[in-house]
């Protein structure tokens, strides 16, 4: 199951397994606070337009 470093809620970068997710997170945990890893769930993100930009809806 992929991992992610997440900020404030919002996924960053690409799936990851757990061993370099935490990896990961040790770094840019010098550099920013409030950064997680979270799983990948069963649920699809399909893109959809919000005011003209692209945004990610469940």
């Amino acid at each position: 199951m992929p991992y992610y470093i997440s900020y404030k809620g919002k996924k960053l970068g690409s799936p990851l397994s757990k061993h370099e997710a935490e990896e990961k997170l040790l770094v840019l945990s010098r550099c920013f606070q409030q950064l997680e890893i979270v799983k990948e769930n069963a649920q699809s993100i399909a893109p959809a337009f919000v005011r003209g930009a692209l945004a990610e809806t469940k």
